[in-house]
């Protein structure tokens, strides 16, 4: 009974060492795949590196568009200028990715650059289909002097939608990439658990 015990216990620690064991050669495998991405950033061209870096940049303006344009809409209803509410907005946002990209969008604009190609400039830094969307829009009410207040609340709701439907695809994706450590890491645990003591009372013939 008691080297039963032993026997179950020793199997269960072994399954979770294993078990450890490949996971973090997971977390290496993975470390590694990241530490060779941030090398080859440093060799690629200036054009390659600026790719890469809008693509990471990407998601985190994707989460903050919508606010921007909430943002944006209160400002003008609360009675300031388009300009006055870009650099309002863009205070609030001093190290992110869409500060940036408001804070240039500002300069053309003090600068005395034409609206319509401060946010061709904009739809061009930030790159994204709402943006190129939102640009085309706000030219159009700018070249019909139409109010743009009501125009950023609709496009800020089909983005909160869109940003919806996008999460219930990562959780998707989020699924399918535990399958391997499920697999791999406590699966073979809890076979060990339930069918070790049962291998162990096999060998000794006592089943």
């Amino acid at each position: 009974m008691i080297w039963a015990s032993l026997s179950t216990l020793a199997t269960t620690v072994a399954a979770m060492a294993l078990s450890l064991l490949v996971f973090r050669l997971y977390q290496r495998m993975q470390l590694s795949q990241r530490m060779g991405q941030n090398r080859t950033l440093v060799v690629l061209p200036k054009p390659v590196a600026q790719f890469f870096r809008r693509r990471r940049e990407r998601p985190h303006l994707e989460r903050k568009f919508p606010f921007v344009l909430d943002m944006l809409c209160l400002s003008l209803e609360a009675g300031l200028d388009f300009v006055s509410a870009i650099a309002r907005i863009a205070d609030q946002l001093p190290n992110h990715p869409m500060g940036r990209a408001l804070q240039s969008l500002l300069a053309d604009l003090r600068l005395g650059r034409p609206r319509a190609d401060a946010l061709r400039r904009f739809r061009l830094h930030v790159n994204l289909p709402a943006a190129t969307r939102l640009t085309s829009l706000l030219i159009q009410a700018d070249m019909l002097g139409a109010p743009i207040a009501n125009l950023l609340r609709d496009e800020a709701s089909s983005l909160r939608f869109e940003r919806f439907q996008n999460a219930e695809r990562v959780g998707q994706v989020a699924a399918q990439k535990l399958l391997f450590p499920l697999v791999f890491c406590i699966m073979p645990v809890v076979f060990l658990v339930v069918f070790g003591p049962l291998a162990v009372q096999l060998a000794q013939g006592g089943l």
